[in-house]
């Protein structure tokens, strides 16, 4: 019986072994591939737009050249850009930050522009701050551009900015905020 139960587990602690190695190299093989500097970055321009606490939806609208439709709430998604989540204030939501953030999958040279809608709520004015910061394949990022603006009321939509990349990098003449509809574009 003895014999049994000393073979049972010596074998379960060789077992036990082989698992802990295998899986200990199966993580060095997943960190050496997600190190290598080759890997272009997934998201080259990263928006975030952040508003006070409260029972308020603002909207973040972004386009990108080449995209036929803007990205916001109704579209999560189109060839370059994606929204992350849709903050609803404090609806369904047990966090107090309200955030929105919009990504990109390369950097295509031409006009972004990035619009704010005030959809829901019942305090006015807004003050929302928006971030973009563009950044190259290798993931180095800098914020490029900060604005923070006010919402009056609800139902307004607002052009943030806009501006030209070209070779990855903003060209400093293009950017401005001439308003461009981009959630009653049709």
């Amino acid at each position: 019986m003895n014999d049994i139960l000393f073979r049972d587990t010596l074998l379960n602690m060789l077992l036990g072994m082989v698992g802990a190695t295998t899986i200990l190299l199966l993580a060095v093989v997943v960190v050496l591939k997600t190190t290598d500097e080759s890997a272009p970055s997934p998201g080259n321009l990263a928006i975030t737009a952040c508003w006070p606490e409260g029972q308020i939806d603002i909207d973040l609208w972004a386009q990108a050249p080449g995209d036929p439709k803007p990205v916001g709430f109704s579209n999560r998604g189109s060839k370059t850009l994606n929204l992350l989540r849709d903050d609803l204030g404090t609806s369904n939501d047990l966090m107090p930050v309200n955030c929105e953030n919009v990504f990109s999958r390369g950097l295509p040279d031409g006009e972004y522009v990035m619009n704010l809608h005030y959809y829901k709520g019942k305090q006015t004015p807004v003050t929302v701050t928006v971030e973009i910061r563009v950044g190259d394949t290798g993931g180095n990022s800098q914020k490029s551009i900060e604005k923070t603006v006010s919402l009056v009321s609800e139902g307004q939509e607002i052009t943030v900015v806009r501006f030209k990349l070209r070779g990855g990098k903003i060209d400093p003449a293009s950017v401005n905020h001439v308003y461009y509809p981009l959630r009653a574009a049709k």
